[in-house]
């Protein structure tokens, strides 16, 4: 990420409750303005709010950077990389199997390109594509030209470069370390079940601290600011766009010009001779090639090795939503899954049960895992009835007789067969893995 010194740079931060715009100049934040969600005034109302003050204010750039908050864009961590240059066939990769990567609602997604860390390890996020069409359509109304899209999490270390914190967003909080202002350790988790508050453990950018107590608030679209107009994970939405129409366009005039040189040659038979030139020289040409065939074939087994490699990346993400649709269809009430982590090589989770053994017999049908074993100690809980309200005698008497033993069991597991991605991290608690209906 690349900002030349002492430029005007607008940063936009979209997150569950409001657009925030913020200018940056000479590493003084010279202009801010916010405006909320709210029933009256939807996402894209309030950023075009945002934009056109910023226009009025003489503060609108060409290139608009936008932080897009955790509940429309996901980030994830990629282990295991191929070794191959081509970051475009890896990006190519994601977005054709989006849902090994990312969790989806039913809402379609848009993924960014691939970045890869000095550790070898890649990134990629992905958008909401409502949300993309809807900035989209707001900067071209604007005639904001190139807009680039990057998740939250990834910038917000360039707010608090050196320290570890959690920042709310809605209803999803994220679990964030920056080292030296890249991010090094990423969660995503629902905020009721996040072990710290909104803010904790955050040390602000000095140019930021000065902003008081709306610092907090901005420090998204600080970090927006702060990226300038390059960033290896910068989504373009509007310069593929442009693209699109570029090469409708060559498309076009080749067919003009291809339209054009069929005339003439039936229009001119002295073309005849020199195209009988041309032809002999592509025979020369095809003879001469023959003594680098060696050559040819070294090159087909190297890009041959290269789609193997990616083939197997591809392979080797499992999927997140059919690992849940398989527990889902394993438990069996009264059982269920209270939490519920992935990581690289397997994962963890924590189940209420009448038996243990009941569990593991059920995770012992679910192909996507294999060896599931019992971590730790076998507490037992006492679950009440939902309907007891232990207020008189007689209550407290059924709320007694409703109680219900069970026990609270940890369960590791591995990954089945040559799966060994590194899925999001999810959590979760209540009946999230049990039938429903019965």
């Amino acid at each position: 990420m690349t900002r030349t010194s002492g430029q005007r740079t607008l940063g936009i931060a979209v997150s569950a409750d409001a657009v925030r715009g913020i200018v940056i100049e000479a590493s003084v934040v010279t202009w801010a303005h916010e405006t909320m969600i709210s029933a009256d005034c939807s996402l894209t109302e309030a950023l075009r709010a945002v934009l056109v003050q910023a226009i009025r204010d003489g503060h609108a750039r060409r290139h608009p950077v936008i932080a897009i908050g955790p509940l429309f864009a996901q980030l994830r961590r990629l282990r295991h990389l191929p070794s191959v240059r081509d970051l475009d066939a890896l990006s190519a990769i994601i977005q054709e199997s989006a849902a090994r990567y990312f969790r989806q609602n039913g809402t379609p997604i848009v993924t960014t390109p691939v970045h890869r860390d000095e550790h070898g390890d890649g990134w990629a996020g992905a958008f909401e594509a409502p949300v993309v069409h809807s900035i989209v359509e707001v900067c071209s109304q604007l005639k904001l030209r190139d807009v680039m899209l990057v998740p939250t999490a990834m910038m917000l270390g360039l707010a608090a470069p050196d320290c570890a914190f959690a920042w709310r967003d809605g209803d999803l909080t994220l679990e964030l370390r920056y080292e030296r202002g890249l991010l090094r350790d990423h969660r995503c988790v629902p905020t009721h079940l996040a072990s710290r508050d909104h803010g904790d453990g955050v040390v602000l950018d000095a140019s930021l601290q000065a902003m008081g107590e709306r610092a907090l608030r901005f420090a998204a679209a600080y970090a927006a600011a702060k990226t300038g107009a390059v960033h290896a994970l910068g989504l373009r939405p509007t310069a593929r766009t442009a693209a699109a129409k570029r090469a409708t366009r060559r498309l076009l005039l080749a067919a003009c010009v291809c339209a054009v040189a069929v005339t003439m040659r039936f229009g001119a038979p002295m073309l005849w001779a020199a195209e009988e030139e041309r032809r002999a020289l592509e025979q020369l040409a095809h003879s001469a090639a023959g003594g680098r065939a060696i050559d040819a074939y070294q090159v087909v087994a190297d890009s041959i090795a290269v789609l193997a490699e990616l083939s197997a990346f591809q392979r080797s993400a499992p999927s997140t939503t059919l690992l849940l649709a398989s527990l889902t269809h394993a438990i069996e009430p009264p059982t269920v899954i209270v939490d519920l982590k992935l990581e690289v090589d397997g994962g963890n989770l924590t189940a209420l049960t009448p038996s243990a053994a009941t569990l593991l017999a059920m995770l012992g049908s679910v192909s996507e895992i294999r060896s599931p074993t019992i971590v730790g100690a076998v507490t037992p809980e006492v679950i009440l009835g939902a309907s007891m309200s232990p207020s008189s005698p007689t209550a407290a008497a059924q709320a007694g007789a409703n109680k219900q033993r069970l026990q609270r069991v940890a369960v590791r597991f591995a990954w089945s067969g040559e799966q060994h991605g590194t899925p999001t991290t999810l959590a979760a608690s209540g009946p999230v893995a049990t039938r429903s209906g019965r």
